[in-house]
């Protein structure tokens, strides 16, 4: 199996994907060098020998088209201008048959009791900064309309609730 984790970050889930794939290969994207050492660490530091790593934007990949089983993506889209562009690029990727996974989360639909007025502060902030930057921070409502913009037909939607209900939980 062939496996490319797009906007990678620090790395983790890549090592889980790793783990699960093996023998397969793993490919880990980032768009900016200092970005990828994250995730290099941490694949060293849990031994995996089945990945690679490239520096590319998700929108113009660069890599060649259908060469992955399962193209993956975490929080990514709602850091991206153009995330249809991206979807499509993503789906160009992956192979006739194969998985493209996207998964985003919803910040204007956080909620937390009781009200802090710090966390009201940080969720404003976040919704204007990432804006400004040309993303959209309420990604996870917009998924799929966005893969169905990009020529996905066979679509499932799902959501989720984290709910920090635990001192441990708190405390992560």
């Amino acid at each position: 199996m062939a496996l490319l984790d797009v906007g990678c970050g620090p790395g983790t889930i890549t090592a889980d994907h790793a783990a699960l794939v093996t023998p397969g290969q793993v490919t880990a994207v980032e768009v900016t060098p200092g970005a990828l050492e994250l995730a290099r660490a941490e694949i060293a530091a849990r031994g995996r020998s089945n990945v690679t790593f490239a520096v590319a934007d998700v929108r113009a990949l660069g890599l060649a088209d259908a060469g992955f089983d399962v193209v993956h993506a975490h929080q990514v889209l709602q850091h991206v201008g153009a995330p249809v562009r991206a979807l499509r690029e993503m789906r160009r990727v992956c192979k006739p048959g194969g998985l493209v996974a996207a998964r985003d989360g919803d910040c204007a639909a956080f909620a937390w009791f009781p009200a802090i007025p710090e966390l009201d502060d940080w969720q404003g902030l976040y919704l204007r900064a990432a804006r400004a930057n040309s993303g959209e921070p309420a990604a996870g409502r917009r998924l799929l309309s966005w893969a169905r913009q990009a020529g996905f037909t066979a679509v499932t939607a799902t959501s989720s609730t984290w709910c920090y209900a635990t001192p441990g939980g708190r405390a992560w």
